[in-house]
């Protein structure tokens, strides 16, 4: 699990100057319930038993299944036979740090260059191999301030 320690410890790098933060739109509900589990999530109306087919927030065991999902997305992947093995995104890096915080993605970087690069060839196509849908006016980039959890960072510090 990503613990706020971890994010905080993103954003208050003292050389990052950029900073991003995305949204994943459909969070919980990108996860479909395992087949044969979906009664477990049923529910009553006059019209009749209704099941949801997707994993919503409030389920029991529903956040630490996304922290899973959320590992399997941005954390190391395994080399196969037809593609090979990626490093994980989450942690500090040599230009730049990435935490996800339920279903927030922080992300703290030295310049402009090092965020596009990082966006373009290791966060996106990873959001694209998951897929989660990120929310368009909740998503930032190339920012030079950051605002989060109660806190706001910039080049001048917390």
């Amino acid at each position: 699990m990503h613990l706020i320690n971890e994010v905080l410890e993103t954003i208050i790098q003292l050389s990052y100057t950029n900073w991003f933060i995305a949204d994943a739109s459909n969070g919980y509900w990108a996860i479909r319930i395992q087949t044969g589990d979906e009664h477990k999530d049923g529910i009553v109306t006059l019209h009749g038993l209704y099941f949801y087919l997707r994993m919503g927030q409030g389920l029991k065991g529903a956040v630490y299944t996304y922290f899973q999902f959320t590992d399997l997305m941005f954390g190391s992947l395994p080399k196969t036979t037809t593609i090979p093995s990626f490093p994980s995104l989450i942690g500090t890096h040599k230009d730049s740090s990435f935490s996800p915080f339920m279903d927030d993605h922080i992300g703290g970087f030295q310049d402009f260059d090092s965020q596009f690069t990082f966006l373009h060839e290791k966060y996106f196509p990873r959001v694209a191999f998951g897929p989660v849908y990120l929310s368009g006016p909740k998503t930032k980039a190339f920012c030079t301030s950051l605002d989060l959890v109660g806190f706001t960072e910039s080049a001048e510090g917390l």
